[in-house]
């Protein structure tokens, strides 16, 4: 499968080569200066390759694409002005060193790819770095519409980066990554499209294929199932600390000679579901190991409570069922004493803040913090009681 990833890379070199300037990386040799009056094949190379690139000799006749000549002329010396322009070089219309190493730099970008149809992480990581320089120089002079392409493309490349070597460790894993190289592919061409309007100085054109590109290779990351694979894994070892702790405590609760049947049971159930986590990550079903290793996470806590935290449990479930008795009794008091023109005020101040307190005990009960739902229960025990002595005073 990475064969085929490679080989798609390569494609889509190609379509750049054909339709960019990297076409002309083994045709062009550049060993003069050329400018006006230059006669020789290395000016039709050049002519050809400005054609090629978006920079036309002319719109038809000598000099125009599939008619160029040997000749370098007022035209070319035009066309090579507007291209030196467009790569923030002195635009003087001679073709010389300093242009020259430009056009090396541009050509240069897929060098590295050869002529293999198996490219592998670091060779795609050469090629990227080589786009990103390009970028980076074309933006270090250029307009605020380009530079606000610059953050993208670092971006856009970086995320190429790390997907192709999510896809390449799911491929590894031996999952399915029919779907997420398919959607690398789509974000290979839109990329090499941007960087072809890019350096043709179309930037609008550019920024909607590198949106296209960063929103691609984003789907093909998350086609791997890089993420979620992270959170099973994550979940799968909190739910291993949570049973070791468990075994830990039923051991020492054992050794004291207390009662650890119920919660030996909640244990075994806990393993058996993180075991059923671990099938499910090894299958890939991500989302269901989560699901399993959250499960087992809460049997193995559950396990635990049944221990001192069990009689701890029953303690704030009484305390409650306390506190609700009080309470009613305390609004049934507060009724009464309302209906025969009492003062009931205070009464009924210190009632919500018994029932704000009954609330905090429900929250803690629920989140399984009993010592605190007991001391919010006794509070709002305390507080009802308070509320019925308001009333007699």
């Amino acid at each position: 499968m990475l064969n085929k990833i490679g080989l798609g890379i390569m494609t889509f070199s190609f379509i750049f080569l054909g339709s960019g300037t990297a076409v002309f990386a083994a045709e062009c040799e550049f060993t003069r200066t050329l400018k006006e009056n230059s006669e020789g094949e290395d000016v039709r190379c050049l002519q050809k390759y400005l054609n090629e690139s978006g920079t036309n000799i002319s719109a038809s006749g000598p000099g125009s694409t599939g008619k160029e000549t040997d000749e370098f002329g007022s035209l070319t010396k035009n066309a090579v002005m507007r291209w030196q322009a467009k790569h923030g070089l002195v635009a003087d219309g001679i073709f010389g060193p300093g242009s020259q190493k430009k056009y090396a730099s541009l050509v240069n970008i897929t060098s590295n790819v050869g002529s293999s149809t198996d490219i592998s992480a670091g060779e795609l990581e050469e090629l990227l770095k080589s786009l990103q320089d390009e970028v980076d120089t074309e933006t270090s002079t250029t307009t605020t519409t380009q530079t606000a392409l610059d953050s993208l493309f670092k971006n856009t490349v970086n995320k190429f980066k790390e997907t192709h070597q999510a896809i390449e460790d799911a491929d590894d894993d031996g999952y399915d990554i029919d779907d997420a190289s398919s959607d690398y592919f789509n974000a290979i061409e839109n990329l090499i499209d941007a960087l072809v309007y890019y350096f043709n100085g179309d930037y609008s054109k550019a920024e909607y294929e590198l949106e296209d590109a960063r929103d691609e290779v984003n789907d093909a990351f998350d086609e791997t199932g890089n993420d979620q694979k992270k959170d099973a894994e994550e979940a799968i070892e909190k739910a291993k600390d949570a049973i070791d702790d468990a075994e830990d405590e039923i051991d020492d609760a054992d050794d004291d000679g207390d009662d650890v049947d119920d919660a030996e049971d909640l244990l075994d159930d806990a393993e058996d579901l993180l075991d059923q986590a671990e099938d499910a990550l090894d299958d890939g079903d991500y989302d269901d190991a989560e699901d399993f290793a959250n499960d087992a996470e809460d049997l193995a806590n559950d396990a635990m409570d049944e221990l001192d935290g069990g009689s701890l449990k029953e303690k704030a479930k009484q305390a409650i069922e306390d506190a609700e008795d009080e309470i009613e009794d305390a609004e049934d008091e507060i009724e009464d004493a309302d209906d025969d023109g009492d003062d009931v005020d205070d009464a009924e101040d210190l009632l919500d803040e018994a029932e704000d307190a009954l609330d905090d005990a429900y929250d803690n009960y629920d989140d399984g913090d009993y010592e605190d739902a007991i001391d919010d229960a006794e509070d709002a025990e305390d507080l009802a009681k308070d509320a019925v002595r308001a009333i007699e005073n």
